[in-house]
């Protein structure tokens, strides 16, 4: 939810008034598919949560994941500009699908059709994180 009430105070107080930014694209769009990049997110915290044994493990598996994903997305440099299989290594991370979506639809404008990629990526990955999460969790349960 944090990045909702980011976006939406990013959008209101800073792109457009500061930097006088146009939003080009359809905000209910971008809203629909950041719920569905909390969920993948979420779904990578809870799955993060059930595999690690306490509160120390998971700080530093989170860091073990989270700092790679940042440097991998294509939030501070262009996937273009990395090599062959960091750009193939990127495509297992939610946030390179958001970055890329989020880019499209606010700034360029595009549609559904043009973004459609991005958001089975996040919804796939979503998906499988938050199965494997309930795997885990109903495995160690009954044991």
């Amino acid at each position: 939810m944090l990045v909702l009430g980011l976006s939406s105070l990013s959008f209101l107080l800073v792109l457009k008034p500061a930097f006088h930014v146009p939003i080009r694209g359809s905000l209910l769009l971008f809203y629909t598919v950041a719920a569905l990049y909390v969920f993948a997110m979420t779904s990578m915290g809870i799955a993060i949560a059930v595999v690690a044994r306490n509160l120390a493990q998971a700080m530093m598996i989170m860091l073990l994941i989270l700092q790679p994903m940042v440097f991998l997305s294509g939030a501070w440099n262009p996937p273009e500009a990395m090599s062959r299989w960091m750009r193939g290594l990127s495509f297992v991370s939610p946030m390179r699908y958001f970055i890329d979506f989020g880019y499209g639809v606010i700034l360029k404008g595009n549609g559904v059709a043009l973004v459609a990629w991005d958001i089975a990526g996040i919804l796939i990955l979503g998906c499988l994180l938050f199965s494997f999460s309930l795997w885990w969790f109903r495995r160690s349960v009954a044991r």
